[in-house]
């Protein structure tokens, strides 16, 4: 669960607490903190570890201008991060995300974020996951200080090459923390339907990285996006299927397996394939793995994968696997796995004792 920390302008008539000592809307004393805000806080982030769920907690976002809080001076940062840090560490389900959509923090500079960045690293002596997450202008996500990458880009997941590249330059884990949202809203970026969202998160799968869920019905102030409460859509149900072909999968992970070639395939090498075929439709897939890892006679097991149904059919039989050219390896006997002619199909390769 990405949260703020400091409030939203939308919460802030309904707000029962604010971090500092003082009145709102922004009269504020920086160098007291309100010990029952960061208390409640506290209960909040250990409700989410009682149910197995991170906190990745936004530590400045822009949508509270009225308040000041993106625009406190270095020394109020300085202080803010370095208590809020003491406080929160602890807790062993924290992320620190430096800001949401940092690059609309019209106070700070790059110089700034990399200063706040070092310093929560520094402060904190359990080493959370660190990021930062971008509006427009994707952050230099090659500093030290970040862990992995938290993106806004609802176009790289569009098919799993574009979200295989960030991988490739940052060389660090990449979470999709926003694609836009499975909603009603007028806005474009929360009209995506179900599917859309559902094929997004299998694209960023296949590709090895990490795809984050939001959704809005109704208005903003009362959406799940912005209030939390009872999540309506319908892209959950998937993305729980999703997440238990996940951890059945192997343990480290899923790799692009051809990345020069076969986009629509990711897995271990030799041992554990995922071909996903998105809004494709076809009536059969031809048995064809890249010949990383493979040698003749190994045989697999397959499955096909409604991802939208969420059913797992076995194919009967054994594929067993011979060189064929330079660069593949196919069925021994030149069999095809049959599919049923829909969309959001997907096929689950095992390597067999």
């Amino acid at each position: 669960i990405r949260m703020c920390v400091f409030p939203q302008s939308l919460a802030m008539p309904t707000e029962r607490f604010f971090p500092y000592e003082g009145t709102p809307p922004n009269h504020w004393d920086t160098t007291r903190f309100n010990p029952e805000f960061f208390r409640h806080l506290e209960e909040r982030v250990g409700d989410l570890r009682d149910l197995g769920i991170e906190a990745d907690l936004i530590l400045f976002h822009p949508y509270n201008n009225a308040a000041g809080f993106d625009s406190m001076d270095a020394a109020d940062d300085d202080l803010y991060i370095r208590y809020i840090v003491a406080r929160l560490s602890a807790y062993r389900n924290v992320w620190w995300s430096l800001a949401n959509e940092y690059d609309l923090v019209k106070g700070k500079d790059e110089a700034d974020w990399d200063q706040l960045g070092r310093l929560v690293q520094t402060s904190d002596p359990y080493n959370h996951l660190r990021s930062i997450h971008n509006s427009m202008q994707i952050y230099n996500d090659t500093e030290s200080w970040v862990t992995h990458a938290s993106i806004q880009n609802g176009a790289a997941v569009l098919d799993p090459e574009r979200a295989e590249m960030y991988r490739d330059v940052y060389r660090k884990p990449i979470v999709y923390d926003e694609v836009k949202y499975e909603g009603d809203s007028a806005k474009r970026w929360g009209d995506l339907s179900a599917q859309d969202l559902v094929l997004r998160f299998w694209n960023g799968f296949i590709a090895g990285t990490y795809v984050g869920h939001s959704e809005i019905f109704g208005n903003d102030a009362t959406s799940w996006l912005a209030s939390g409460g009872v999540l309506r859509g319908q892209s959950v149900a998937r993305l729980a299927f999703l997440k238990k072909i996940m951890d059945d999968g192997p343990p480290e992970g899923i790799d692009p397996i051809d990345k020069w070639q076969e986009r629509r395939t990711g897995g271990q090498a030799g041992k554990y394939y995922l071909v996903y075929l998105g809004e494709d439709a076809p009536t059969a897939w031809p048995f064809v793995l890249a010949k990383t890892g493979l040698a003749n006679g190994m045989k697999f097991s397959v499955d096909v994968i409604d991802t939208w149904n969420m059913t797992i059919t076995p194919v009967p039989g054994v594929f067993e696997v011979k060189s064929s050219g330079q660069y593949d390896f196919v069925d021994k006997d030149g069999r095809s796995v049959p599919l049923p002619g829909k969309p959001y199909m997907a096929i689950r390769i095992q390597r067999q004792p």
